[in-house]
């Protein structure tokens, strides 16, 4: 049975107030209740299997698995929940198979977070709990790698790694709880004591958990960022002639034998062993300092890797790692979010050699040129608008190309024979078929962001040695920050990192520029940029304390020695507290003989 006649089964109707006797019924043609996973039949066309699946196998904050004979009770009331929203919604249709992510996401939060808050049932959650629940859920969102990799796989989440959707999935799953508790009941599970938030939506809620929760993403740590930038800057030097010139050779090859045979039947086979050869006579450059090129020839890095990959497809590899090294530039570079760069047009301007996207200013001073790009802004917009971005500087006379620029111009010499002649045509492109070089236009689409995300994170993994990294970063704001860095070879980053690095890069400097910043991100109000991009660097955090505390100082010595009043609903509590610092300040305040002074 599939899972839509599950539900329609008098039986599977009521799987959620069976208990242990549904142990053994099927909630799809794939899942039985008691497995530790529910993958649901959907029937919606092209989605996997992840695209309906329910994890019951998730780690807890006490190193169980929650599908632990030890936690048996947890989980028992956790499916009848889950259940029951498809079975017997108390409020609103049934939930589709496809929610069962969204859903798992929910649950995961939820459960880990209760657990570790002496929570175990929905009964638990008083309103003053759950009150702590939003306010831990930004640091849990900005601060735990794995928060979103469900929704990594889901290419759902937004652009800025800790969305609004990514926040409603969390606080969704508490409202649902209360809009089941009568169908709970009749399960036998007591249900949450009062409406929580007083009511509010989770749309409400998300909104405002979401933009705290940016203040949570850190950037990028300097032990990190070195070797990255320095590894994606060497791409962009001999290492991309050598991928674009390889990458030319096999694309031209295959062009030139489909011609010389068209016809005769064995065109495509003719084409690919023309390519093989070509690609396999192809040697790389030798760097300077070197005695070896950078790269073994494509035949012998295949001969010595233990798995199976063939020559064609290890240039696709180094294609792909060419691209993310030029994202990771930009990226860097500007502050741009990720949606932005996938954003960016293709097109050269034949009279300045520059993308056509990117114009040249003077800068006010008249002392530099500044290079400026134009890109997509959908951020907060209902409809898409144009923006500027800065990126790039050189002093007025130089001849000098910044990287971000170049790594524009790298990305339109890599791909440009497969864009399309006319229509929309992107800067960033995405290989279709899993497997070997493009052949044809067709060919290649336009980038979705998991995609550009993922070529991240595999760039890493290959070309940037994390294995030496310390436990601690130098400017650590929890403990042990760099060991998921080392144990996952950097897979842990997340993009927004480089927009976190940059404005805490900018505000290091000066942290007078936070307007500045603010211009530069587009941000409607400064708040905004303040609250999710102020770093916890001291250099930027301390003069802002400095001065508060200045003032509070200030304060509490006016009210001792009578030079301020108080007033307001506190004035009292605070004057029957300051008798003690009254008496200790008072006697302080002659002032001490200083010698050599009259």
């Amino acid at each position: 049975m599939d899972t839509a006649e599950v539900l329609i089964s008098p039986r599977g109707k009521q799987l959620h107030l069976l208990g242990s006797a549904a142990a053994d019924m099927p909630v799809s043609s794939r899942s039985l209740w008691r497995d530790d996973r529910w993958v649901l039949d959907n029937s919606t066309p092209g989605v996997g299997a992840w695209a309906s699946t329910l994890k019951w196998d998730v780690e807890l904050p006490d190193g169980s698995v929650l599908t632990d004979e030890a936690n048996a009770s947890v989980l028992d009331w956790l499916k009848r929940f889950a259940w029951s929203l498809y079975a017997d919604p108390g409020d609103g249709p049934p939930h589709a198979p496809g929610s069962a992510p969204t859903l798992s996401l929910g649950i995961r939060t939820l459960i880990s977070w209760m657990i570790t808050h002496g929570a175990s049932r929905p009964e638990h959650l008083t309103p003053a709990l759950l009150d702590g629940y939003l306010r831990d859920l930004p640091e849990i969102l900005g601060s735990d790698p794995d928060a979103d990799v469900e929704l990594d796989d889901l290419a759902d989440h937004d652009d800025e790694g800790v969305s609004q959707s990514q926040v409603w999935s969390r606080v969704n799953i508490v409202i649902l709880l209360w809009k089941q508790r009568h169908v709970l009941a009749k399960a036998g599970i007591s249900p949450i004591p009062a409406e929580p938030w007083d009511g509010r939506s989770a749309l409400d809620i998300s909104s405002h958990v979401a933009t705290r929760a940016l203040g949570w993403i850190p950037p990028l740590p300097d032990e990190v960022t070195i070797p990255l930038l320095n590894k994606a800057t060497w791409f962009l030097g001999q290492p991309a002639e050598d991928i674009i010139a390889a990458h030319n050779l096999a694309h031209s090859s295959y062009a030139s034998a489909q011609g010389n045979n068209r016809g005769d039947g064995t065109s495509k086979s003719a084409s690919k062993e023309r390519q093989r050869r070509a690609i396999g006579s192809f040697t790389f450059s030798v760097l300077p300092g070197e005695s070896t090129p950078w790269h073994p020839t494509l035949p012998e890095w295949s001969a010595a890797c233990e798995l199976d990959v063939p020559p064609a497809q290890r240039l696709r590899q180094l294609v792909q790692s060419l691209v993310a090294a030029c994202s990771i530039v930009i990226l860097a570079g500007t502050g741009m979010r990720i949606s932005e760069l996938c954003g960016l047009p293709a097109g050269l301007d034949p009279e300045t050699g520059l993308p056509d996207c990117v114009r040249v200013e003077v800068s006010p001073s008249g002392l530099n040129k500044l290079y400026l790009v134009r890109s997509q802004l959908k951020k907060g917009e209902e409809v898409g608008r144009e923006v500027d971005w800065v990126i790039g500087l050189e002093p007025l006379g130089s001849e000098r190309i910044p990287p971000t620029i170049q790594a524009m111009l790298i990305l339109e010499r890599l791909l440009d024979q497969y864009r399309p002649e006319e229509g929309k045509r992107q800067l960033f492109m995405s290989l279709r078929r899993p497997r070997g070089l493009p052949k044809r236009a067709g060919s290649v689409k336009t980038i979705r962001s998991d995609n550009l995300r993922w070529r991240i994170k595999d760039f890493i993994a290959e070309w940037v040695d994390l294995s030496a990294l310390p436990d601690e970063s130098a400017r650590r704001v929890v403990d042990k920050d760099l060991v998921p860095w080392r144990q996952s070879r950097g897979r842990v980053i997340k993009t927004h990192q480089f927009r976190k690095m940059f404005a805490d890069f900018a505000l290091s400097i000066d942290p007078r520029l936070l307007p500045a910043l603010q211009t530069h991100f587009h941000h409607l109000d400064q708040a905004i940029t303040e609250g999710g991009y102020w770093g916890k660097n001291r250099a930027q955090v301390e003069p802002l304390s400095t001065v508060r505390a200045q003032q509070i100082n200030q304060t509490l010595f006016d009210l001792v020695t009578g030079r301020g009043k108080i007033a307001g609903r506190m004035g009292e509590h605070l004057e029957a507290n300051l008798d003690e610092l009254r008496a200790r300040v008072i006697g302080k305040l002659i002032f001490p003989r200083i010698s050599g002074r009259g």
